[in-house]
């Protein structure tokens, strides 16, 4: 008779070949899951850097970003825009295949200044497929415009740029300046339904350009090297040729951030950070009294009309200590999702979130954790709200919701006990705790911010940061940010498996992009189990039982008691091939004996009942019953003869 441990040993050599672990995982909750369906560097021997990048799929699924590079050898593909580094810090733009397996396009797009200098960069499509991006351009006398641009001419120290490219990344379609003698920066970029763009970041200059009839067209606001000034709000026209409307937004002490969204009205919807206690809000919004920090302020969510021209409502959120936002995004319903990191303990949470207790340790700038809210389209309601984090230090930058309303967020953490949910892709810190970053993270909650349904670590024994979140058509998540870890977890069919190299200081080294399937944020039971790593996962179990331990749960094995890990049931009725009957056990009593030598003779030669299933009784295996089995039979019990082999 086959024994267990042998049937064991054969469903191992089958996991394993298929790539799954081969150990027992009898009431495990933390083993491997499958790899990646994609995973790829992108860079150069010097520093490339997706801090603050950005990443978008197109209709066909193929998948853009904007990030930083100082590597004269940073892929481009021939046919690109511009295929020279010009020094000093370029923009890199890449167009990459579904899979990741193929750089579609890549192109620079720079002058001999400093582009995106560690500040943001961001991209969108729009409805024809044009790439739109916009950042920062330092110190960029020759950066590159186009004819009949709204500003083709440098104003000096940092403008911000909007720019057009060709789906194909092959031509420049416009380029425009925007800014002053002193200092801006764009931090985000959007179109609304008309195909209008806005960009939003903040200034430093009473100068900056505004139109008639906008908002507030009067500097209020101080700043430094550091932090920020006023915001601004621009809309330019597809062409970028006319600036239709721009506003500041603004406190008298310092502003900054301005991370954008635009609803189904046309309305946008900026965050971020100040630390102007006479920030501007709304008598009716969720909260209109700043709680302060010892530098850092609160966050700020405002809502301004299509035209730039009225603040529709406006509100703080935040705790007694320094409070930021880095990621916005809204559902269907015009619900505002935003997150970032918060050393404030008072932080406003709702009564059912996931974590209403601040984790952090050792005050601000090292104990933050990071924090998902949710506010209504008006501001006025406080929806959900929930900390995120462990015991050291997070920090939440992307966002995004799916069709369901479930809430995706990346970032980084330094905490090894950051919330992880089992079966997730990675529940084990991969380690590399430089400053403020160590690994990334890619988590999922409901809409209603009450359930982590998944959360996975995404590192190497380096340091990692995810920057970016997207979502193709059918739910699949797509991460962009980077990594300096040699063992970050590339897939080897992916355009760039290996990393390329850099200084390997906190925030640089190269940018990755990494696809997970929909089902790793997928708990179809809901039993706090992620599908990939739960061995029942249409049965809630969440002791993950498995006696036979051949990685099916006991609650929906069809041979609970004998390893069978292909669940074979030749005849259809729930009972599994391998528990209707052991070879030669004709009775059926769960032993081979004497009484199975009889029971078949009985059978053969005395009308007895048939053995159940009958091919327990082929004892020699050779598809008859017959005389032949009785003494293979006896030859296994009296005489050391082989195991039955039906």
């Amino acid at each position: 008779m086959l024994k267990k441990s042998l049937l064991f040993a054969c469903a191992a050599v089958i996991l394993s070949a298929a790539g799954y672990p081969t150990a027992a995982v009898s009431n495990s909750l933390t083993f491997d899951t499958n790899p990646l369906l994609g995973c790829t560097f992108l860079g150069g021997s010097d520093d490339d850097n997706a801090q603050r990048g950005s990443i978008t799929v197109d209709a066909e699924g193929n998948v853009y970003i904007v990030s930083r590079t100082m590597s004269a050898d940073f892929p481009f593909i021939s046919g690109a825009y511009d295929s020279t580094y010009d020094g000093g810090g370029d923009i890199c733009i890449s167009k990459f295949s579904p899979d990741l397996s193929t750089l579609i396009a890549s192109t620079f797009f720079g002058s001999v200044g400093e582009e995106n200098t560690m500040r943001n960069t961001s991209i969108v499509l729009d409805a024809l497929g044009n790439v739109f991006v916009a950042g920062q351009a330092l110190f960029a006398t020759y950066f590159p415009t186009t004819d009949n641009a709204y500003d083709t001419s440098y104003n000096g120290s940092s403008d911000v740029f909007v720019s057009k490219f060709s789906g194909d990344l092959s031509t420049l379609l416009a380029s425009t300046l925007l800014g002053t003698a002193g200092y801006e920066e764009a931090n985000s970029i959007a179109i609304d339904q008309n195909g209008d763009v806005f960009i939003a970041g903040y200034t430093r200059h009473t100068q900056f350009p505004t139109t008639p009839g906008a908002y507030d067209s009067t500097y209020a606001g101080t700043g430094s090297m550091q932090w920020g000034g006023d915001l601004f709000v621009a809309k330019f026209d597809p062409d970028l040729t006319t600036l239709l409307a721009s506003t500041l937004v603004g406190g008298s002490d310092w502003d900054e951030g301005s991370y954008m969204a635009i609803d189904s009205y046309g309305k946008v919807i900026i965050t971020g950070t100040t630390n102007s206690s006479d920030f501007p809000v709304t008598p009716t919004a969720y909260d209109t009294i700043f709680h302060g920090g010892s530098y850092g302020g609160d966050v700020y969510v405002s809502k301004l009309s299509n035209d730039l021209t009225t603040l529709e409502a406006s509100t703080f959120l935040g705790g007694n200590a320094n409070d930021w936002a880095y990621g916005i995004t809204l559902d269907a319903g015009g619900n505002v999702y935003i997150t970032g990191h918060i050393p404030s303990p008072d932080f406003p949470t709702s009564p059912d979130a996931f974590d209403r207790v601040y984790d952090g340790i050792g005050g601000a700038d090292v104990g933050d954790d990071s924090y998902v809210s949710k506010l209504s389209n008006d501001l006025t309601i406080l929806l959900a709200s929930t900390f995120l984090g462990g015991s050291c230090w997070e920090n939440g930058n992307a966002l995004a919701v799916d069709d369901e309303g479930n809430v995706y967020v990346g970032g980084n953490t330094t905490s090894n006990n950051f919330s992880t949910i089992p079966g997730s892709y990675d529940t084990l810190f991969n380690g590399g705790v430089i400053g403020r970053n160590g690994d990334a993270f890619v988590s999922k909650f409901d809409a209603n911010l009450t359930t982590l349904i998944a959360s996975t670590f995404l590192g190497g024994s380096g340091q990692e940061s995810v920057h970016a979140i997207a979502l193709d058509g059918d739910g699949n998540v797509y991460a962009e940010g980077f990594s300096n870890s040699l063992n970050f977890p590339t897939q080897p069919d992916s355009y760039d498996p290996d990393y390329n190299g850099g200084s390997g200081d906190a925030y640089s080294g190269d940018v990755f992009i990494a696809l997970f399937p929909i089902e790793y944020f997928t708990d179809s039971d809901n039993d706090s189990i992620v599908d990939p790593g739960d061995n029942c996962p249409l049965t809630p179990n969440t002791d993950q039982s498995d006696i036979d331990q051949d990685t099916v749960g006991d609650l929906c094995d069809n041979c609970p008691d004998v390893p069978n890990p292909g669940q074979e049931d030749s005849d259809q009725d729930n009972v599994g091939d391998a528990c209707e009957g052991v070879c030669g056990d004709a009775n059926d009593d769960e032993a081979i004996n004497i009484l199975d030598v009889t029971y078949i003779v009985n059978y053969l030669y005395k009308e007895g009942p048939e053995p159940d299933p009958i091919e327990v009784a082929d004892a020699n295996g050779d598809g008859n019953i017959n005389i032949l089995d009785v003494t293979h039979l006896v030859n296994y019990l009296y005489k050391n003869g082989p195991d039955p082999i039906c």
